[in-house]
């Protein structure tokens, strides 16, 4: 699960830690990390998850300077499911189409999307803030798969503003080591009531050709301990 706009400590929220507070409703393990503090207010993006998990790198992106601008963070966390290391970065970007831009060229020039198209599985996920038409869009769609596009049967739907949902800016973008199964933006009264987006749910189950690839690759560095657990169907 990726979260943004987690509030730690700040008044209109009443103080409370919300990625520890849904974590531990959840029963889940999670991580967070602040895009901004000021003394002990913390506000930022969260991963939660039942699956294992390790947080790899946090960073600051870059800001444009104009009146809109405000510190965005980026975070990168790998899961093992059944067996498969995957990694999922989570990020909230800029308002401004100019911040947008930096900030995709520093995901795609740096770590965070390294190897996508190895045997590496990668997840995107975010409030991108952007629509599908934007320039920035189109080059994270040159590298990752875009799950409400790239999903049979589905009709891409916006997921901002709850109230009135008109824009598509929240994604989940996946690489082609995954096949997307069902793509749900939940619409109900608790969904608009709890946050000015729309929560995007994305099932997926890895590819039978990633599991036939790892082998190889265990193989051929442990010939004799060759094993690989992440099976078609295992879905998240």
């Amino acid at each position: 699960m990726a979260l943004q706009e987690v509030d730690v400590g700040r008044p209109q929220s009443e103080g409370l830690d919300q990625a520890h507070m849904i974590a531990h409703k959840l029963e889940m393990d999670y991580y967070f990390h602040a895009a901004w503090q000021v003394e002990e207010e913390k506000y930022g993006n969260a991963v939660l998850s039942r699956f294992p998990m390790e947080l790899v790198d946090v960073a600051q992106l870059p800001q444009s300077g104009d009146r809109m601008s405000e510190p965005r963070g980026v975070m990168r966390v790998e899961l093992t499911v059944h067996g498969q290391l995957i990694r999922l970065v989570n990020t909230h970007l800029g308002l401004s189409s100019r911040e947008r831009s930096l900030q995709v060229d520093e995901l795609l020039g740096g770590a965070w999307f390294a190897d996508a198209n190895e045997d590496k599985p990668l997840l995107l996920c975010g409030d991108l803030n952007m629509l599908p038409r934007s320039a920035a869009y189109r080059q994270i769609a040159g590298h990752l798969r875009d799950a409400q596009v790239a999903m049979d049967g589905h009709r891409p739907a916006a997921t901002w503003s709850s109230a009135y949902p008109l824009g598509r800016v929240d994604h989940v973008f996946v690489s082609d080591h995954f096949d997307v199964v069902n793509v749900e933006i939940r619409r109900s009264q608790l969904a608009r009531t709890a946050s000015d987006h729309l929560p995007a749910l994305v099932e997926l189950s890895l590819r039978a050709s990633l599991v036939d690839s790892c082998n190889r690759l265990k193989r051929a560095r442990h010939p004799r301990t060759a094993t690989c657990s992440a099976g078609k169907g295992n879905r998240d």
